[in-house]
């Protein structure tokens, strides 16, 4: 799989379940359940996250194309992000 193909598939798969998630949590919401809500916000959190996904996916796919310099470069950036993750979950 090339390197365009697996960061679509990523992004497509994301939305798809977040939407999927969005639908479910609204009528679970809207029949009285206590988890329509927590399934609304898991829907927008993959959202949030699926740039992320993309840039791992894109990553990983440079890694197994042996592209060196672009791999070291995706995993510089997921670990830029993970501190910055980390760093807005400490505050």
């Amino acid at each position: 799989m090339n390197l365009l193909e697996s960061i679509a598939k990523t992004l497509r798969l994301c939305v798809i379940l977040s939407v999927v998630l969005a639908v479910i949590g609204l009528i679970a919401e809207h029949m009285g359940s206590s988890y329509g809500e927590v399934l609304t916000w898991l829907a927008v959190l993959i959202l949030i996250l699926s740039p992320f996904m993309g840039a791992i996916a894109a990553t990983t796919s440079l890694a197994y194309q042996k592209d060196r310099k672009w791999a070291a470069f995706g995993a510089v950036l997921i670990i830029v992000s993970l501190m910055g993750m980390a760093i807005a979950l400490i505050r």
